[in-house]
């Protein structure tokens, strides 16, 4: 009579399924570690969003980004702004927090634009040529 051999090669197989599901269940017990805890790092309060505007000033300004000059814009408008970047032409881009306030950006435009020093205050948006 003759012997079979299958056991080698069944524990070897068997083994095989153990080590992936054994796996499988390792990865999926860290992504639902991890899911949990990017959960839990989340602030309750919502992130604040920017708006950028683009001002051109007078010729009497000489620099607008300057941290005392930034701070009486944002008392005159009463929203939080900050200085972006310089922009060719002469004109400025700066950032308006509007976080959860809802703040009316139109509102801070016009605002800009009745100051002395200011030329114009202008939407930061993307233009299409039609």
């Amino acid at each position: 009579m003759k012997k079979i051999h299958f056991y080698p090669c069944l524990i070897r197989r068997l083994l095989i399924i153990i080590s992936c599901v054994c796996f499988a269940s390792g990865c999926s017990a860290t992504a639902g570690n991890t899911a949990d805890n990017q959960a839990r790092s989340k602030p309750a309060v919502q992130k604040q969003r920017a708006v950028q505007i683009i001002v051109k000033f007078r010729d009497n300004v000489s620099d607008p980004s300057r941290p005392e000059f930034v701070d009486e814009l944002s008392a005159a408008v009463g929203a939080k702004i900050s200085y972006f970047r310089p922009m060719s032409g002469g004109a400025h881009v700066f950032r308006v927090e509007t976080g959860l306030n809802h703040v009316n950006v139109k509102d801070i435009l016009e605002k800009l634009s009745g100051r002395q020093d200011v030329l114009y205050a202008e939407p930061d948006a993307m233009m299409k040529h039609h």
